[in-house]
């Protein structure tokens, strides 16, 4: 049987990122139809994850160069795909699933789109690769380790130029489907590509320099958000910061006994009995529930914990620190980042670096 329009197009997302796998209920037929007219998931297909100019995807399409630009460009208006403008015009790329379409959507996201993309995360929907790695900051770390080089959120901030901050994606979602939160939203930075791509081309967020990043940053720690980055050896791409309740990769990650083993983090919460007082702010601080008060004395489940050091950051007798990971498990940034192309091989697109 031939596949349909938007099988071939959740076929070429399931090969982008965490993808976009099939389910038995077929939710996801029901999120595409809703992100694309049938011309637009046409013309879609026609799109690689290279930027590209409209007259050559025009000339893959059989289109011309004018009604193809036509309709990249409000497909462009609606998120469905990365954009570029330079001195010679717009130049466009396939977008994932995630990074992409979701987070591109959640400004303007009906409660009708809100549920169905509700039912596809809490239902079949698999990721098929860690998006995210968990940091913390402004944590104590045990031992005599200081924090992992790639893991100092401060100074991936100071090396930055271009940098957006943006409301959450995920808190939108949840907005979208009438939940209310009471955490900060306007917490998600990007930078370099997508920090442009935000700002100048879906008029979503706002420019920020160092000072004021780092200024959201603390705060976010100290509202009990958990710090993911995203990005590859060569480039931080984002930052999230991430609400337990509100966070698509943290709800996932709770519905597991073991949360520790699908998240990326280098470090765990260790507890000096000593000093317990048993107050348990650190109960209400953990968002996979990794700390319990057992009979005289709090008890942290190290398969649960995935080292955001929020526990920490509040303990009133610091009997709570963090402990960085054997060197074999580390998980430093990958060589190359499935989850968000990056902003270096977008650039070398339109230079033709």
């Amino acid at each position: 049987m031939e596949k349909t329009l938007y099988e071939k197009v959740r076929e070429k997302l399931d090969t982008y990122s965490v993808g976009m796998n099939a389910t038995p209920d077929g939710v996801e037929m029901d999120i595409l139809k809703r992100l694309f007219e049938p011309d637009e998931a046409a013309i879609w297909l026609h799109l690689t994850d290279k930027l590209e100019p409209a007259r050559v995807i025009a000339q893959r399409a059989e289109k011309t160069e004018e009604e193809t630009n036509v309709l990249l460009q409000a497909m462009l208006r609606k998120g469905l795909l990365f954009g570029k403008k330079t001195g010679g015009g717009y130049f466009y790329a396939q977008a994932p699933f995630m990074h992409g379409l979701f987070e591109h959507r959640a400004m303007n996201m009906d409660a009708d789109l809100a549920k169905l993309l509700d039912r596809y995360f809490s239902g079949a929907f698999m990721p098929k690769d860690r998006s995210l790695r968990t940091i913390p900051i402004g944590s104590d770390l045990n031992a005599d380790k200081p924090i992992l080089p790639f893991d100092d959120v401060k100074n991936i901030i100071m090396k930055k130029d271009r940098i957006a901050v943006f409301p959450c994606a995920c808190a939108k979602h949840r907005e979208a489907l009438g939940e209310d939160c009471s955490m900060p939203t306007e917490v998600c930075m990007a930078f370099d590509f997508y920090a442009d791509f935000y700002v100048n081309e879906l008029g979503w967020g706002r420019w920020v320099g160092r000072e004021e990043a780092l200024a959201i940053l603390i705060g976010a720690e100290r509202a009990g958000l958990v710090h993911q980055v995203g990005g590859n050896t060569g480039n931080t791409e984002c930052i999230c910061n991430c609400c337990g309740d509100c966070c698509g990769i943290l709800r996932f990650y709770k519905r597991f006994p073991k949360p520790a083993l699908l998240a990326a983090t280098n470090y765990f919460a260790v507890l000096d009995q000593e000093l317990c007082t048993q107050c348990g702010v650190c109960i209400d601080r953990c968002p996979m529930d990794a700390i319990s008060d057992g009979e005289g004395a709090m008890l942290v489940n190290r398969d649960r914990c995935i080292g955001c050091g929020l526990c920490t950051s509040t303990c009133p007798t610091v009997a709570l620190a963090l402990e960085q990971k054997a060197d074999d498990k580390v998980f430093g940034p990958p060589k190359k980042f499935r989850f968000m192309r990056s902003s270096e091989e977008f650039e070398a697109d339109v230079t033709g670096a």
